[in-house]
């Protein structure tokens, strides 16, 4: 019996969920610590270049292989195509129709048109996003006082009908302005001491030639990841087969395979549809004449990358900044974002995300609140991949489990409606679902 329990393949998931989890929460532990953080801040400094080249790689891989095959074909195609008779012409055919430099003038061309779209890309956020957003955040805090103020006096004006409520709102507004602003002093414009100015400046200039040096050179770690990313693909079957049995390395090669397909169609999609909510918001925003179009449209951008509780996150503090402005245009907002909202999660998230995943949104919804529970914000928008690789694994495990004995391989095979007094059989239609 105890053996039996041993091979199930649900005993087996059981044990890599506890030891998962306690491996997550040692390392959460370490990471804390103040010895461990300074010398992991130290190190992703260092590699802070390395990492922006990867993920602007991995951002603009899909990219890159789309342009790079069709380039491929439509240069390859002319070239067999074409057939003026001359014997430069004939020359010009004996050179296109090697493959190999082919592929070389397709590389360049797609290098070429993504670190075009790289390049429009950060110039638009530096000059149109990042002065705007700043100047939002410097009016915010000058408007603090006089918003909390105009809050109040809102307030006693149109709900006069609920004493409790403005009650609430006098003590918020009375002993709320001087925290906000010292925490937008401390956590945002890193402000603490008026009179050291110039070492604040200096220390901001020193900061920003730093982010600007790791930028290009990710960018140049980009370009070379994208044209040589097979070649280390390549590099690492081969030592996986010099080093692994057959079977365990088409097992790796099918781990690399998933975490490839799973990640790049979940980030990918989900930061493609923060950037068009995003875009959405400022347009609705500025059309409506709604308060701080810039900064809450990124604000509502980048929460949207977190399913179901990105929308909430986002929308409370955009609404919450729009109040000091004009809270009837705070009303408006919320309303306005709930139809985005609405018009994402049903049009633009499935056709944008896809089905990436392959989970239902029961697990979505867990493996945000453990990711969030755990890493905060990272592991918000990265717990759902995640968890969606496990959950893969856990299902083929019992897939194949099933097919060795033979049974039925679709969870609606065992579905019980008994608790209901129903026959599932005349009730529910199967479904293709494992």
């Amino acid at each position: 019996m105890i053996k039996k329990i041993y091979k199930s393949p649900y005993f087996k998931a059981m044990l890599v969920f506890i030891i998962g989890g306690f491996m997550l929460m040692l390392l959460n532990n370490l990471i804390r610590t103040a010895d461990a953080g300074d010398l992991i801040k130290k190190i992703n400094s260092a590699l802070m270049p390395l990492y922006i080249g990867i993920v602007i790689a991995f951002l603009l891989c899909p990219i890159y292989n789309r342009i790079v095959g069709k380039t491929f074909k439509l240069i390859n195609r002319k070239a067999y195509s074409a057939s003026s008779g001359t014997e430069a012409a004939s020359e010009v055919k004996k050179a296109l129709k090697k493959g190999n430099r082919i592929l070389i003038v397709s590389r360049v061309i797609g290098t070429i048109i993504c670190l075009a779209i790289l390049v429009l890309f950060v110039t638009l956020i530096a000059y149109l996003v990042i002065p705007e957003l700043f100047n939002s955040i410097v009016n915010v805090m000058y408007k603090i006082p006089a918003g909390m103020t105009n809050l109040r006096e809102w307030s006693h004006a149109h709900l006069s009908k609920y004493p409790p409520l403005i009650k609430q709102i006098d003590t918020i507004t009375n002993t709320g302005t001087t925290d906000i602003i010292a925490w937008i002093q401390a956590n945002i414009l890193n402000v603490r001491d008026a009179g050291n100015l110039a070492t604040q400046i200096s220390n901001g200039l020193f900061h920003a030639m730093k982010t600007i040096i790791n930028i290009v050179v990710g960018m140049l770690i980009a370009i070379y990841l994208l044209n040589f990313k097979d070649r280390i693909f390549a590099i690492s079957r081969k030592i996986v087969a010099a080093t692994c049995s057959e079977k365990r390395a088409s097992g790796l090669f099918q781990f690399a395979y998933i975490i490839n397909t799973t990640f790049i169609g979940y980030i990918v999609g989900r930061i493609i549809d923060g950037i068009i909510i995003g875009v959405i918001t400022f347009i609705v925003m500025s059309v409506f004449g709604i308060p701080l179009p810039i900064l809450c449209s990124v604000i509502v951008g980048i929460t949207n990358i977190i399913p179901f509780f990105g929308p909430f996150i986002g929308a409370i503090p955009a609404a919450l900044l729009i109040t000091l402005e004009s809270p009837i245009h705070a009303v408006y907002f919320l309303i306005f974002d709930l139809i985005i909202q609405q018009i994402d999660g049903n049009i633009i998230g499935p056709k944008v995300v896809g089905t990436a995943i392959g989970m239902s949104s029961f697990w979505v919804l867990i493996a945000v609140i453990v990711g969030g529970g755990l890493f905060g914000f990272l592991g918000m928008a990265l717990g759902v991949p995640v968890f969606a690789v496990i959950y893969r694994y856990v299902n083929m495990a019992v897939t194949k489990k099933l097919e060795n004995k033979e049974k039925a391989l679709f969870s609606d095979d065992y579905y019980y409606l008994e608790a209901y007094k129903l026959d599932a059989g005349k009730v529910m239609e199967k479904k293709s679902d494992k």
